[in-house]
């Protein structure tokens, strides 16, 4: 039973990292379309990994999960949307696919080549940025009613 659960997963990690190299990576301008005025909400194998909130000008807002927030900005090298924030100078370098799920990215310097699931919370809307902060909070804290 255990080897069929195992080679399901491998199965389906597989599909998914296939899938994602039939897909061709989005341009600094299409992820800037997606992402400006929004908060997206990552996560990595179904556990919540962190949240990022995208402001004009390529400025992102980053915590992961039950941390500190830390600012910082994003710019295009290639096919990576590369990421500094203000506690540390090394780039962060994704490439980022639209699929029918929503967004995957994948982290360049990651040998394994992890896929981190997306999902685009809050639509633009220029008076929700207390609203904003508020979810990103309580969603990304282990103890969510700590955060409430």
């Amino acid at each position: 039973m255990r080897g069929r659960a195992f080679a399901f997963a491998a199965l389906s990690l597989t599909a998914a990292l296939a899938a994602t190299a039939a897909e061709q990576p989005l341009s600094a301008e299409q992820f800037d379309a997606l992402s400006v005025g929004r908060t997206f909400f990552y996560n990595s194998g179904g556990t919540a990994y962190g949240a990022e909130q995208y402001l004009p000008g390529r400025r992102v807002i980053w915590a992961f999960t039950g941390d500190d927030c830390r600012k910082g900005r994003w710019y295009p090298e290639g096919q990576y949307i590369c990421f500094v924030y203000e506690d540390a100078a090394d780039p962060q370098c994704w490439t980022f696919f639209r699929g029918a799920g929503g967004l995957t990215a994948q982290f360049r310097d990651d040998p394994a080549g992890r896929v981190m699931a997306c999902r685009r919370m809050l639509a633009r809307h220029p008076t929700s940025g207390p609203l904003r902060w508020m979810a990103s909070r309580v969603y990304t804290d282990p103890d969510p009613m700590h955060e409430a």
